[in-house]
């Protein structure tokens, strides 16, 4: 997940339920189901925005990918081993990991309820739609539906001692949730709670969008004609027999909560409260501004997502390399690649990156492989001018002892790394064989030292030092003292005298006797 990305839903959906919310304050005085529908149709969007943000019409500018050249050392490898996450890459992990928590915990309440469901046992109660069924459980105490297509009452098993009155107020209320379909809106919002779990307005929308469907419904069982003292009568003595707090937290919509309890009793006995439901044409108004938000909002977002990068390639003389290969590699995900060759006048460019971190490659033969880490803030162009180091060259020599003391060089020339470009390759004209002593030889001790050391502008070799520690003192002194008197045709970067670098590869080997 791109960082920018998350910041960008974040703050859209802070300012869908904080809008949600005004809008609701304003409403204060209207009736419950209005403002149950704002809060319900806040949760749609900032569910919506992300989808609707990553959504690119056709035509939207592409990265064509490339496969990264193969005849190239891929240092990029070795760079991601080492490096420690990145921000994107934390905050995607948290993100997931809380995201996990919280659904678990939604799935963990629906298998509740299928339990319920499946213990239950079917009521002789029955209903006017055959799609509904009631049916009774010892597993609950208080009444609850759940279900979409074919929706589910389920009431306690005291509910068979019930009065007829009671019986009836509850199925009302229970009805009137089914035809609102609070169940599914509950869903939905749970969900937007589980893909904002980090958000505080998130789990406050899903609070306030479930009172306001519990007085939405009371609303709706008293406009059926039932009188507003009876029925609160008949939900204080239903809440009162709840057994615990966690059907509060039920998949299911219960009909009494303890912590909703004395708000619903105020709105249920309070004669000027609007108990009037919501119109088409107020559903249709807040649907359309809903959808206008949403598409406002990650038009926004989403209106420059990519940017481009370009630059130059040079060497350290200022003289521009053509023919490099410029790689392109995304570490955060979805990982791609993307590749191109700068021009005859050492520039390159890609036109439309996706924000995100990237490793950026600049390859020649005869140059040092030059890598950098950059991050694409989506709008913001960037370009580099890059600078490569001449390679360095490679020389290896073995000695061979016998019996005597001759020396035999193997291998023929010494080898070097392919350098091409502006560079013309250095070359050995002068070399001196290391000394194997005879002592060492006679008492079968071999090894193989390797050496650093640099090319002078002059061709001399300079600093030279051993990065073989384990190999026995005397050879490793044999080697420097004869690399130290080596003598090279100097390496020219345009013309241009200039250091290198080398390695040098001294191994001291006996030779099996015939």
């Amino acid at each position: 997940m791109d960082t920018k990305f998350f910041m960008e839903q974040t703050a859209g959906a802070t300012v869908v339920f904080a809008v949600a919310a005004l809008v609701a304050w304003l409403l204060r005085s209207h009736t419950a189901a209005s403002r149950h529908l704002t809060w319900w149709l806040a949760t749609i969007a900032a569910l919506l925005l992300p989808i609707a943000s990553s959504w690119k019409p056709a035509g939207a500018p592409q990265i064509i990918l490339t496969p990264p050249p193969t005849n190239t050392v891929n240092i990029a490898t070795v760079a991601n081993q080492a490096r420690s996450w990145t921000s994107a890459e934390v905050i995607t992990a948290a993100w997931f990991v809380g995201c996990a928590l919280v659904s678990a915990r939604l799935i963990l309440a629906l298998v509740r309820v299928y339990l319920r469901r499946r213990s239950s046992t079917l009521s002789k109660i029955t209903v006017d739609n055959p799609a509904i069924s009631v049916r009774l459980s010892d597993r609950i105490s208080v009444p609850e539906t759940f279900g979409f297509l074919r929706p589910v009452v389920l009431l306690p098993v005291e509910a068979s001692e019930w009065s007829q009155e009671r019986l009836q107020v509850v199925l009302a209320h229970e009805l009137v949730h089914i035809e609102r379909r609070d169940w599914l809106t509950q869903m939905i919002a749970q969900v937007t709670a589980c893909l904002y779990w980090f958000h505080p307005l998130a789990w406050l929308a899903l609070a306030q969008m479930r009172r306001e469907g519990e007085l939405a419904c009371d609303d709706g069982v008293l406009r059926l004609g039932y009188r507003s003292s009876e029925y609160a009568r008949h939900l204080v003595e239903i809440a009162s027999g709840i057994r615990c707090h966690a059907e509060a937290l039920s998949t299911s919509v219960a009909m009494a909560t303890r912590s909703q309890l004395e708000t619903r009793i105020r709105a249920i006995l309070n004669p000027k409260m609007n108990r009037g439901n919501v119109t088409t044409m107020m559903k249709i108004a807040a649907i359309s501004c809903t959808a206008i938000a949403v598409v406002l909002f990650s038009g926004s977002s989403s209106a420059a997502t990519t940017s481009r990068i370009s630059g130059t390639i040079g060497d350290i003389s200022g003289a521009v390399i053509p023919n490099a290969t410029v790689v392109l590699s995304r570490i955060t995900p979805p990982k791609s690649t993307v590749a191109t060759a700068s021009s005859n006048a050492g520039d390159w460019s890609f036109a439309s990156v996706e924000a995100g971190d990237y490793n950026l490659e600049v390859k020649t033969p005869g140059f040092r492989p030059y890598l950098q880490r950059v991050t694409v803030t989506a709008g913001a162009p960037m370009s580099f001018g890059i600078r490569l180091d001449v390679g360095s060259i490679q020389d290896t020599i073995t000695v061979q002892g016998e019996t005597s003391s001759r020396l035999n060089r193997a291998g023929g020339s010494p080898q070097r790394i392919r350098v091409g470009g502006n560079v013309r390759p250095t070359q050995l004209i002068k070399k001196v064989d290391p000394d194997y002593p005879q002592h060492l030889k006679d008492a079968g001790i071999s090894g193989t030292v390797i050496l650093q050391a640099v090319i002078g502008v002059e061709g001399d070799v300079l600093n030279v030092r051993p990065i073989s520690p384990d190999v026995n003192q005397e050879l490793i002194n044999s080697a420097v003292n004869a690399v130290k008197q080596w003598k090279y045709a100097p390496t020219l970067l345009n013309g241009v005298s200039i250091e290198v670098s080398t390695m040098i590869t001294v191994n001291f080997a006996l030779a099996h006797r015939e």
